[in-house]
């Protein structure tokens, strides 16, 4: 497995974004019309290939007072609970860190996988909302 970085535009952009329809649209049932958006264009993508197949994605949206936003993970179904979604997490982290100099990480996780998180030292905050019909809540790391 290959772990990736890009910005758009790129040839690993179709590959991506197919995966996230895969996953958030037809397993999910997110509305199609809001898979891509505005910051994907901004974002540093993420990604796992295994051969020449994207196998998981994740962005990383740059804001002010050095905030990193993480979103959009996702992992192929059929290399689910392989530890992916943790070397992807850890891979991102680091990047966040070391190259985009990020002192805080937020995501807005889907509340039953929240705990999925939490190893990683992100903690809750706000309240529950709703991003496309599923429960979010708000979480943060603070980076030393």
């Amino acid at each position: 497995m290959e772990y990736l970085h890009f910005i758009q535009p790129s040839v690993l952009w179709d590959a991506t974004l197919d995966l996230r329809i895969n996953v958030f649209v037809q397993e999910l049932n997110v509305p199609a019309d809001l898979e891509e958006d505005e910051f994907d264009s901004l974002a540093i993508h993420c990604c796992v290939q295994d051969q020449e197949t994207m196998i998981a994605t994740l962005r990383l949206v740059a804001q002010e007072n050095n905030v990193v936003k993480l979103g959009r993970l996702v992992v192929a179904k059929s290399y689910r609970r392989q530890g992916i979604a943790t070397e992807l997490m850890h891979y991102a982290i680091q990047y966040s860190q070391q190259v985009l100099e990020a002192k805080t990480l937020l995501l807005g996780a889907q509340c039953y996988i929240k705990i999925f998180y939490q190893p990683f030292g992100f903690t809750e905050y706000g309240d529950v909302f709703d991003d496309a019909g599923i429960p979010h809540i708000m979480m943060k790391k603070i980076l030393s």
